[in-house]
């Protein structure tokens, strides 16, 4: 399998400006503007989707590959369910590795807490819609990307 990884880089970065832009508006305050907010958002969102994002989406494509859909709306559905459980999983890991508690050995013991949950649910919701934002840019942009040979 050929992975083009130059197009995947700039979905990768285009859906971490997206994101964090749109986060951003969202938490403007009084006290922090718009630049502010994407600022931080944006160091934190671009290391998520770059080194979870693209290997996942690699690993997604393979998966799909394997699967041979042959009907495309099926082909789509398919590609966002299985991005969009990616996102989860890997927004889980990604908290559970920058809160230190995988490195401090109470990493798989914070699974059964439940206000481990509680905690995580938003960040989840963010992961879910970043990783299907990178799925939609993805699915528009390679086409064209590819055509320029970048």
């Amino acid at each position: 399998m050929k992975v083009a990884l130059v197009p995947r880089l700039c979905v990768a970065v285009l859906t971490s400006v997206i994101l964090s832009g749109a986060a951003g508006m969202l938490l403007i305050s009084a006290y922090q503007g718009f630049h502010v907010n994407f600022l931080i958002l944006f160091t934190y969102i671009t290391p998520a989707v770059m080194l979870v994002g693209l290997p996942v989406s690699i690993l997604m494509d393979a998966v799909l590959q394997q699967w041979k859909i042959r009907h495309p709306v099926l082909r789509l559905f398919a590609g966002a369910v299985l991005y969009a459980g990616a996102g989860f999983v890997g927004t889980c890991l990604y908290m559970l590795i920058l809160t230190g508690a995988i490195f401090s050995g109470q990493g798989w013991l914070s699974l059964a807490d439940s206000d481990f949950y509680r905690g995580i649910r938003p960040f989840t919701r963010i992961g879910v819609t970043s990783a299907l934002l990178f799925y939609t840019l993805h699915q528009l942009l390679h086409p064209i990307l590819s055509r320029m040979k970048i």
